[in-house]
């Protein structure tokens, strides 16, 4: 039995919280050799998953330029299926209209160059920065899940 978690760089590589790119490439490395390709043939999955997902934000927020803005910061990660653990859903949430249109938007743009694949939205691995003040004390919030409360 292995005691290394599976779902470690889930968090930090979704949320761009890694510390180093080559670290994490010189870590893989090492456990290539030290375990096999089978092994780690998941996570070099997961970091193309980023890299890839970091050039395709750039394009999308390039190719847009030109059309009315959203009303918030969308940054989309593009995950394949199988390569990230991925925990179910633990509640049945309906998103706010703006986010609802701005993945449209997203969904839209992708689709454009990657016909015959399908894109699932994961709320529950999403992150959402949101700044009130409520009886003149600040608060922030910045998980999805508390972040939609208070739009009921």
């Amino acid at each position: 039995s292995s005691g290394i978690n599976a779902e470690w760089p889930l968090r930090p590589g979704l949320h761009n919280r890694s510390v180093s790119d080559d670290a994490e490439k010189n870590m893989i490395s090492k456990l290539k050799t030290e375990c096999g390709c089978q092994f780690t043939c998941k996570l070099e999955g997961m970091f193309k998953d980023m890299n890839i997902s970091n050039s395709v934000n750039e394009k999308f927020k390039e190719q847009t330029r030109d059309q009315p803005p959203l009303s918030l910061d969308l940054s989309v990660r593009v995950l394949t299926t199988g390569y990230w653990p991925t925990p179910p859903c633990k509640t049945a949430s309906k998103l706010p209209k703006e986010t609802e249109m701005a993945f449209e938007r997203f969904k839209t743009f992708y689709l454009k160059d990657h016909s015959g694949r399908q894109l699932n939205l994961q709320p529950q691995l999403g992150q959402a920065d949101i700044n009130a003040i409520f009886y003149h004390k600040k608060e922030k919030s910045t998980d999805c899940d508390s972040a939609l409360i208070p739009l009921l």
